[in-house]
């Protein structure tokens, strides 16, 4: 019978057949025979694994060469994998019952039973991974929702126009004579936009022509009236 290449290598098997070669059961140590059932538990182990693989996917298989999508060849090669599993069952059943009485019939049964508390181990390890790269992330996003302070606006220089400076020049002759009485909330200096500053120089030219024209009036008014007394 041709052998099947569904599984591949069975390397615990192979493991176990080159320490058979190494130790032996009539050790007077006892480290031989704790060596070669330890092995032989692990082959066990590894073909209770193959046993569900072929339940697994022999019916998927079967319906897929009907259906015509695979050829009969997938079909050979796992009803072929499938017997060389059964001998591989027998001949370890043999093995196990040299080691202990009736051990035969209860090893792959004890298998099973490791493999599952293997998976639930990994289970369990795999959900402590992820508790702690939560843990790891939670300080991350709280600093990521911190915000740094953000620097204060660089204040403007105040630009003054020449009709400003007139008009305050204006008001600090007004004001020198007269005492200023100075409050805590005027003593800090107003910060004012491009567009107020510009607004307020042209009210202030306004006003400025404004009393330059009523001056000007005035003065001519007065000379025509001179003029008319030295006709007279």
């Amino acid at each position: 019978m041709a052998q099947s290449s569904f599984f591949g290598d069975n390397l615990p098997r192979r493991q176990y057949d080159e320490l058979s070669e190494m130790y032996t059961v009539q050790d007077k140590h006892g480290w031989g025979q704790k060596i070669l059932i330890q092995a032989l538990m692990r082959r066990a182990m590894a073909d209770v694994q193959r046993i569900m693989q072929i339940r697994e996917e022999k019916p998927q298989l079967q319906n897929l060469v009907r259906a015509g999508v695979v050829g009969d060849a997938m079909m050979e090669n796992i009803v072929t994998a499938e017997k060389e599993l059964d001998a591989e069952v027998q001949e370890l059943m043999a093995e196990a019952e040299m080691y202990k009485k009736g051990w035969g019939q209860t090893i792959f049964q004890e298998a099973g039973t490791m493999l599952q508390m293997q998976v639930q181990k990994q289970a369990q390890l795999q959900q402590q991974q992820q508790q702690q790269q939560q843990q790891q992330q939670q300080p991350q996003q709280e600093s990521k929702k911190i915000e740094p302070a953000k620097p204060a606006p660089l204040q403007k220089p105040e630009v003054k126009s020449s009709s400003a400076s007139v008009a305050s020049k204006k008001e600090s002759e007004t004001t020198k004579d007269s005492p200023v009485l100075v409050d805590e909330a005027d003593a800090v200096p107003e910060v004012l936009s491009e567009e107020e500053l510009r607004r307020r120089a042209d009210a202030m030219a306004e006003q400025l022509m404004r009393e330059e024209a009523a001056a000007g009036g005035a003065g001519g008014g007065s000379k025509k009236k001179k003029k008319n007394k030295g006709k007279k």
